[in-house]
């Protein structure tokens, strides 16, 4: 007997049924991903600071309210608060991680060197986040 075609009908329905559930994951994962508002605030945070390091000179010292921020990553369970803003010399980039996924970065084009250092409940209640900018 000729049996071309038996079967193919099959095999592609079991692709695009898999097809499907890498999708339905992949979107469950954002979705959830985006349900706690870390990327959000990272992006807007990140991208704040860095212009506020681009503005700032030599001596300066900045301090930010970022108490949105901590409590965005105490809701996300992060550890250390301390560690939820990074500032990589080499690469000239500010990095802020609210949550225990991956980090938002954002370079900045000032030349110069970033102390940090965040004051929790520094000022009426409020968590600030100190930049002593240097040469």
């Amino acid at each position: 007997m000729n049996r071309k075609g038996v079967g193919g009908i099959m095999a592609d329905q079991v692709i695009y049924l898999l097809l499907l559930a890498v999708f339905v994951a992949l979107m469950w994962g954002f979705l959830r991903q985006q349900q706690s508002g870390a990327v959000v605030w990272e992006d807007y945070y990140v991208k704040e600071i860095a212009q506020a390091v681009n503005a700032a000179e030599p001596g300066d010292v900045l301090r930010l309210d970022v108490h949105t921020a901590t409590e965005v990553a105490q809701k996300n369970h992060v550890p250390d608060l301390q560690q939820i803003f990074f500032f990589d010399q080499e690469t000239q980039e500010v990095c802020g991680q609210f949550s225990l996924g991956d980090r938002t970065c954002f370079a900045y084009v000032n030349d110069v060197k970033v102390a940090w250092r965040i004051d929790l409940g520094a000022r009426s209640g409020k968590n600030v986040l100190v930049l002593e900018v240097g040469v």
